[in-house]
């Protein structure tokens, strides 16, 4: 299933890897990069809220290739996978959030 917005095709966006441009470029659109992971976070948690665990992965997959750096992303799509009976993919989410943050208890899996 496809997961789709208004604006965007999330499936598209999470498909293609972010291109790597040089520190300068990537400082001018830090604020563009920014704006998508907040807005897709959003949609995430509206997702989340309505049970719709599949598209909330589909808009935090967008957090993640954005904030890789960001354990809450991976945190919470390791939830959703775990809702929707995706335990492997949901290990691999918990097991990179104890690599970001090892010394925080809530990012290790239980």
């Amino acid at each position: 299933m496809t997961t789709t917005h208004k604006r965007y095709n999330i499936a598209a966006v999470v498909a293609k890897p972010l291109p790597r441009p040089s520190p300068v470029v990537m400082e001018r659109n830090s604020s563009n990069r920014r704006r998508l992971t907040i807005h897709s976070f959003n949609l995430a948690r509206a997702c989340i809220e309505a049970g719709d665990f599949e598209g909330a992965v589909g808009h935090l997959a967008v957090c993640c290739a954005a904030a890789p750096s960001e354990q809450r992303y991976f945190f919470r799509r390791g939830v959703c996978y775990t809702k929707l009976g995706q335990h492997e993919r949901a290990l691999d989410d918990m097991a990179e959030c104890t690599r970001l943050q090892p010394q925080d208890p809530s990012s290790h899996a239980s």
